[in-house]
Parts: C-alpha cells; sequence; structure tokens
C-alpha cells in the first residue's frame, strides 16, 4: 500500500483544530431557529414548567404541543426529560436576556426556545464532531480525512437540522460520541487517575444519552460493556479494574435516579413512561411495545433509499462506510471499538425499522436512526486516506451534495410534512427559488439582517470561507495517535494498510 505523508508534529495544532471545528459547525446550526412544533415544544414546555412553575405538569402549556401524556387529571411531556433538564439554565436566561433585549412579552418564549436549543443541539453536536476528529487521529487518520468525515457528519447529513431542533436526538447522539470517544481512550490510558476520569466520563455521556433518549439504552450498555473490557485488560491488579469500574456505575447510576426521580414525580411510579399515557397516536399502546416490534424489510428499505427519508438520498457518501470499516478492520486497530461503533450504526437502522411511526412524522429525513450517524461517518475517513486524487474529487462531489441537501433543507424546508412523498424534490426546488423557512416564529441570522433568498446564507457562507482559509494556514499537523499507547493494535505509523 502506498505510504501516507506524515508531516512534523506540532502540539498547538489538535486544539486549534478541534476548536475551529466545534466553532464553525456551532456558527452553522446557531444561524438557524426553527421555531415551534409539536416534538420541540413537548421538551420545552418540561422545561418552562420548571423554570416558571417549579413543576413537572405542563398544564399552563399543553396546547402549544400534541406530543404529551395525560396521567390522573394533569398534561405532561411524553418525551424522556434529558434535554429539558440541560435546558433549564437558557431557559431560566431567556426571561432577563429578553427584557434587557426589550423583546415583547409574547416574543420572550421564542427567545427561550432559541437559546434552549443552541446552548443544547447546536452546542453538543459542535462538541461532539471536534470530539470525532481527535478519536480519528488517534486512530491514524490524517487531518484532512478526519476532516472530510466530520464534515460529512456535521454538515453533509440531516444532523445539520437536528441540531437547529429541540429535539432529544441531537443531544443523545452526541453523549454517545463522547462516551465512546471516553471509552475508545480507555484502551491507550495508562494511568490509573486517567482511567477512572475516562470511565466516570463513560457512565455519565452513556447515562445522560437515555436519560434524553430512551432508544439510546442499547447503545449506551454496548459502549458500557466495552469501556469495562477495555479496564478489564489495562488492569495490573484488582484495584486498577474496581476503581474505573465503580465510577462508571455511580455516574451512570446517577443519571438513572434522574430518570427514575422524574418518572415517579409524573407518573406515579419510577417504572412509568410519559409514552404510556400518550394522548395522541394511540396506536403505539396497540401494538408491540409501545409501537416497537421487530424490523421488517419494506420500512428498512425504505429508511435506506425510499423517497420520503431514504438515507442514501439524503447522505449518499454514506455508502462508502462498509469500505471503511473493513480497511480499519484490515490494519489492526481495536477490533472491539470498531465492533461497538458498526454495531451502534446497525443498531439504530434496524431500531427504527422496528417502530410503527418509523417515518417519523413531520422531519427532515429518518430522524429516528440520527443517532447512528456519526459513527457511521467514522468510516468514511480511511476511505478518503486511501483514495487517489480522481477518487477524491468523486467523494468530495457526492458529499457536497449531502451538504447542499443539508443547508436546503436547514434553510427552506426543516419540517416536512407526512403528505409530502419526494421531499427532496420540494427541498431543492425551494432552494432553487429562494425561499427561507418562516413557520413557527423560524427564522435565521441573514433574514434578521434583512437579506432575502439566497443571500440570506452568504453569511454563513462567508464564514465557512473565512474559516477555510484559517485552517489551512495552521500549520500542518502530525496523524497518528497523540496519546500514549498501550494497546498491540495500533495504526502501523505512516502507513494504513
Amino acid at each position: 500500500m502506498r505510504p501516507l505523508p506524515s508531516p512534523p508534529p506540532s502540539r498547538p495544532v489538535l486544539p486549534l483544530r478541534s476548536l475551529l471545528i466545534a466553532a464553525v459547525l456551532f456558527l452553522s446550526y446557531a444561524y438557524f431557529y426553527q421555531g415551534t412544533g409539536w416534538n420541540q415544544d413537548s421538551h420545552f414546555a418540561l422545561a418552562r414548567a420548571l423554570v416558571e412553575r417549579h413543576t413537572v405538569s405542563i398544564d399552563h402549556y399543553q396546547n402549544t404541543t400534541g406530543d404529551k401524556a395525560y396521567y390522573e387529571g394533569h398534561y405532561y411531556s411524553d418525551k424522556a426529560p434529558g434535554l429539558s433538564l440541560a435546558a433549564l439554565p437558557a431557559a431560566a436566561a431567556g426571561i432577563p436576556v429578553s427584557r434587557w433585549f426589550h423583546v415583547h412579552p409574547w416574543k420572550a418564549a421564542n427567545v427561550q426556545l432559541y437559546l434552549a436549543t443552541v446552548s443544547t443541539s447546536s452546542l453538543a453536536i459542535a462538541l461532539a464532531a471536534a470530539v470525532l476528529f481527535v478519536v480519528l487521529l488517534s486512530w491514524g487518520m490524517t487531518p484532512g480525512a478526519a476532516l472530510f468525515a466530520v464534515v460529512v457528519f456535521g454538515l453533509g447529513t440531516p444532523m445539520w437540522i437536528y441540531a437547529t431542533q429541540f429535539w432529544g436526538h441531537a443531544l443523545a447522539s452526541a453523549c454517545l460520541v463522547l462516551a465512546f470517544a471516553a471509552a475508545d481512550f480507555l484502551s491507550r490510558a495508562a494511568s490509573l487517575q486517567r482511567r477512572t476520569v475516562l470511565a466516570g466520563a463513560v457512565g455519565l455521556m452513556a447515562g445522560w444519552a437515555v436519560v434524553s433518549e430512551y432508544p439510546a439504552a442499547v447503545p449506551a450498555a454496548m459502549i458500557a460493556v466495552m469501556a469495562l473490557v477495555y479496564c478489564w485488560r489495562s488492569a495490573t491488579h484488582r484495584r486498577s479494574f474496581l476503581y474505573p469500574s465503580a465510577a462508571l456505575c455511580l455516574t451512570a447510576g446517577l443519571c438513572l435516579a434522574v430518570v427514575l426521580i422524574y418518572q415517579k414525580a409524573a407518573f406515579g411510579s419510577p417504572f412509568r413512561l410519559g409514552y404510556e399515557y400518550v394522548v395522541n397516536y394511540q396506536e403505539t399502546l396497540r401494538q408491540g411495545e409501545l409501537g416497537l416490534s421487530y424490523p421488517k424489510l419494506r420500512p428498512l428499505l425504505a429508511l435506506l433509499f425510499g423517497k420520503r427519508c431514504g438515507l442514501l438520498l439524503f447522505a449518499p457518501i454514506l455508502v462508502v462506510a462498509p469500505l471503511g470499516l473493513r480497511q480499519l478492520w484490515r490494519v489492526g486497530l481495536p477490533r472491539l471499538s470498531l465492533c461497538v461503533c458498526a454495531g451502534i450504526a446497525i443498531y439504530y437502522i434496524l431500531f427504527n425499522a422496528s417502530y410503527l411511526y418509523w417515518q417519523a412524522g413531520a422531519s427532515f429525513g429518518p430522524r429516528y436512526l440520527s443517532a447512528g450517524l456519526p459513527f457511521a461517518c467514522l468510516f468514511v475517513a480511511p476511505v478518503w486516506q486511501r483514495a487517489r486524487p480522481p477518487l477524491k474529487v468523486a467523494l468530495a462531489a457526492i458529499a457536497g451534495y449531502g451538504v447542499l441537501v443539508a443547508l436546503a433543507g436547514a434553510t427552506t424546508t426543516p419540517m416536512i410534512s407526512e403528505a409530502v412523498t419526494f421531499p427532496l424534490r420540494v427541498t431543492l426546488q425551494g432552494f432553487t427559488h429562494g425561499q427561507v423557512y418562516e413557520q413557527g416564529g423560524a427564522w435565521n441570522l441573514g433574514t434578521l439582517a434583512g437579506l432575502h433568498g439566497w443571500l440570506a446564507v452568504a453569511p454563513l457562507l462567508a464564514a465557512w470561507g473565512v474559516a477555510a482559509v484559517v485552517w489551512w494556514r495552521i500549520e500542518p499537523g502530525r496523524r497518528g495517535p497523540l496519546i500514549a499507547s498501550t494497546d498491540a493494535q495500533r495504526v502501523p505509523a505512516g502507513r494504513l494498510e
């Protein structure tokens, strides 16, 4: 195989480039406010109820959403509480911020919702992308290959739209990424103190993913087992295994306690979910377990290739992910990390195909499998790294199409009616005609500045250009592991076999 270039290392490069990635993605998400809707208003109603009325009941706000539960004379959010809890500081800050800027009282809720979204969904995905960049470098990828995969994840998939919505999907996805990264670093952590901290981070992040989205329980368990296996392999004596394991269990247990306390307060028992008392979508209570049964072939094919929400229509670059997995497997990266990474991506596809409402209602793309996207995008990096220039041009064009689709979706149609059978055509036509999404009080920073049509996203594109110049002016960093490794299965330096 061709040796890969390995420029001289520079320590400041890694944090600078990671911060640049996080900043650019955060700006790309915070640029848009997508207004209100049932899903986000259900989460937001719980946050407002806790901040403004100190209760978990959303009676005062229940008219804003149809995604709600009714139990013993009161209304509650039917969603997992993690996103609402994470947004409490922003929801509280939105009130004085609105007063400071003399926002009309009936628009103050929009300020709260915007701050809640950017401080949770947007910030979480931006940070997760920066962490993915570090993980890929530690796996032996070049900065260019790692950047390509991160851009695909953050801008070239529907995750861009999910990062601008106050939904639980983005936060759960980011928490799983952070938990996976901490678990993967455990395979190379030398000191007991470092392993204990990383194991605690695994428990906290994996646990909060479940607090944010209950379906994340299976991936969270996979990551936790992965972390414990790495702790066991590196343990030199009983204490060196027990301390990290205890830290993981403690932090995960705290997250579990949050869920149980919330469910007790809302539904009278720690073991009752809001989905059991939904006001709408009653069919989920009569089919399977809360609408879940087993993966079905028709939804599975539609989730990959269908016109309504086929993932490979929205982000066709992901078709190379299996090839990237094969390449990483052959070079001898820790097989457990690769299996968990692939397993999470596959789990979400199968989970989505098992759900009664697998089309995910009025949304852009297959949002129920969104938390698997970052793990699939990791496998794009080695394909780029191994590709010769002509193939890189083709890969860049395919990825660019995904970025265009996501940009058009964020600008014109972040919410698409269930009646639309071919959303991509509607989205691209709307973008071509310069339409801007304004439903539910939506806006973007360009429209606030008085720009219209395509010009509304011109400042964002200009910011990308500046970021590209800054990236290339940073001294090239080294490829390869940046953390001392005790794992014999490392990527050979300077080569991807």
